[in-house]
This record gives structure tokens, C-alpha cells and sequence, in this order.
């Protein structure tokens, strides 16, 4: 079976697309495996080290960690995790922390238990709201607001990163995609940028300005992949950052699969997407997924969750980040 997209791809790069955002046919023949504790670790372990990277807490490890990198130190959070015991505890053996502390951000495969996420949690006085939600994730009470995948990365050169993504989704009273807007925040890589690349793989559409560039005419990249270059009304730096915001119009004449993905190679630290279902044609049943990878035949859905929509029909979830990870959601119809 063939590809059928619903919304662009965006920057490709070499023979992997980076920030894909499609639709795919047959999304339901994947098997989920079931969720489990190991699961719900990996969810909670990509959070926790979210929020080490960031204020206030990355200033409590990085008292002990000499050069400040941005990366989390597994070392001197377990001397975090030390002064606290013994200043709570008292005097005691703290031998095997760091190995404890590593099982825990551990990448691949991190495992502990609600015991040692507790201590996380005082060690680092974690707010209340922050709390809860490690709490939620480990116990699978709640939809994950960090995912890395595990893509394999391009070699190729980037000439400009993305800082913030917004994408909107809206399907019309057939059940079809109708428009998608974008919103974007690249921060140029390199000094002189003058314009971004737009990917897409369907020729079935139209790309429409709003504001901070104007489309150029579509033509075919490579394969199944054509692209716009948006011309940015000015040049940027290296450093600099530019909001682009355009609407994409389908014009599909058939049938398309109930699901939009969208694939993120390169860190995104602002991601949310929004699909908006026409009241007269609204989905049996909608759910977040986490996808292995955007190309067959290893497209099998890793984590399904199912979600309510809000008053306007539609589904929302925001991840604070992103990285190489399919990401989105699946929806499926009443049959007619």
C-alpha cells in the first residue's frame, strides 16, 4: 500500500525528512505492546531529566560539576541525592548512589522504583506541580511532555535549528484533512540565512502566506518529496531568530487515513499540536501515540493513549520536548 499525506514535511534532509508531519495509511494494523512499569520509567526518567536540565534545579548539581555543561552530570546529581540523606538521615552509607543515580536517567532503558523517585523529588525540592506530574507518569496516569525517540540522526549540515513549532490541524465535515497552519521559530545556524525549506509529500495542496516569508512555487525535491522555499523578508545571523506562520490547503480527492504524525529529528523544546474535528463528522475515538518510526515497516505504534476533545472539537497536547521521535494523533470514524 501507498503513502497518503494529509500535512507537509517539513526541512528534509538527505533521505530521512526532518520534522515530518503526515498521515499514513493503515495506521491500525500496528500492534501496541502493552503498557508497562518499563514503560512508564522511560516516560518519567525523559521528564525528570527535563527538568534537571532546567532552573532552579540544574544549579543544585551544577555546584558540584566544574564546567557547567548544559547535559545532566550523573555524578553530581548523586551528590545531590547524598547531602540530602545526610542531612535528613544523618550519617549513612551512600555507596552505589551514582549507579543508582544512572539506572534512573539511564537512556535506553531506565528502571527503578517509586522509592528512589521520591527521593529525586526531595533532594531537588521539585515544586509541587512538578511533583505531581513525575508521580502521574510513573504510575501512567498521564500523557508524557518529553519524548526522545531513538531515529538515527542525519549527517547532513543544518543551517537553522527550530526553536518553536505550533501545528494546527483541521478537517472538514468529510472527514478529510481541509487546511493546516503553522506556526515556527527558527534560529538561524549560520550567518546570511535568507530562506527555509517547507517538505511535503503530496503535490495535493496549497501553501498560502501569513506572515514572516513568502512561499515560492512548489516543485518536486526528490522521490515522492516536494518543497516551497519561503524567502524571509530578511536575512538572519547566526544566533538570530525569525517567526514564520503560513496556512497549507489540501485539495484530496479520496480517502485518508485517520492520523497525523509529525516526526522530529533535531531537538524542538516548544512543540504542540492541535487537530480540530468538524462537528458533523467527529471520530468514535482519538488517541496521543508515539510511533517507532515514520517509515514502513517500522511505523508500529509504540504508546496509544486515548483523549478527550475539548469544547471545540478538537485534541491538543504540548510536549516541552521533542527529539527524533514520531509523534500525534490517530482518530477512527463510526463506520458509514
Amino acid at each position: 500500500m501507498g503513502l497518503t499525506s494529509s500535512a507537509p514535511r517539513c526541512e528534509a534532509r538527505s533521505d530521512r525528512i526532518e520534522g515530518v508531519s503526515h498521515l499514513i495509511l493503515n495506521p491500525w494494523r500496528c500492534c501496541v505492546p502493552d503498557l508497562s512499569q518499563e514503560l512508564y520509567c522511560r516516560q518519567t526518567s525523559q521528564y525528570l531529566r527535563e527538568l534537571l536540565r532546567s532552573e532552579p534545579y540544574c544549579e543544585r548539581w551544577r555546584q558540584f560539576e566544574q564546567q557547567r555543561q548544559r547535559e545532566v552530570h550523573q555524578g553530581a546529581v548523586a551528590r545531590v541525592i547524598a547531602a540530602h540523606i545526610e542531612a535528613t538521615e544523618g550519617p549513612e552509607v551512600t555507596f552505589g548512589l551514582t549507579q543508582r543515580v544512572s539506572r534512573v536517567l539511564n537512556a535506553n532503558r531506565p528502571m527503578f522504583t517509586a522509592k528512589t523517585l521520591e527521593l529525586f523529588i526531595a533532594a531537588f525540592g521539585m515544586s509541587p506541580p512538578h511533583a505531581d506530574k513525575l508521580r502521574r507518569l510513573f504510575t501512567g496516569r498521564d500523557l508524557p511532555n518529553v519524548v526522545l525517540g531513538r531515529l538515527p540522526l542525519t549527517a547532513a549540515r543544518r543551517d537553522y535549528s527550530t526553536v518553536v513549532l505550533h501545528e494546527l490541524h483541521h478537517l472538514g465535515a468529510d472527514g478529510l484533512p481541509e487546511h493546516h497552519r503553522t506556526y515556527k521559530e527558527v534560529m538561524s545556524l549560520k550567518d546570511g540565512l535568507a530562506s527555509i525549506r517547507y517538505s511535503f509529500d503530496t503535490n495535493e495542496l496549497e501553501v498560502e502566506r501569513i506572515h514572516g516569508g513568502r512561499p515560492g512555487p512548489t516543485y518536486h525535491q526528490s522521490g515522492t518529496i516536494w518543497a516551497v522555499d519561503v524567502e524571509l523578508p530578511r536575512t538572519l545571523d547566526a544566533g538570530q531568530v525569525h517567526s514564520v506562520e503560513f496556512v497549507t490547503r489540501f485539495k484530496y480527492g479520496g480517502d485518508v487515513d485517520p492520523c497525523f504524525r509529525r516526526v522530529v529529528l533535531d531537538r524542538v523544546e516548544n512543540l504542540s499540536i492541535r487537530v480540530e474535528f468538524h462537528p458533523e463528522r467527529i471520530p468514535a475515538e482519538v488517541f496521543w501515540t508515539e510511533w517507532r518510526d515514520y517509515e514502513p515497516p517500522h511505523d508500529q505504534a509504540l504508546y496509544r493513549r486515548p483523549v478527550t476533545l475539548d469544547d471545540d472539537n478538537a485534541a491538543y497536547h504540548r510536549l516541552d520536548a521533542a527529539e527524533r521521535a514520531v509523534v500525534g494523533f490517530e482518530w477512527r470514524f463510526e463506520a458509514t
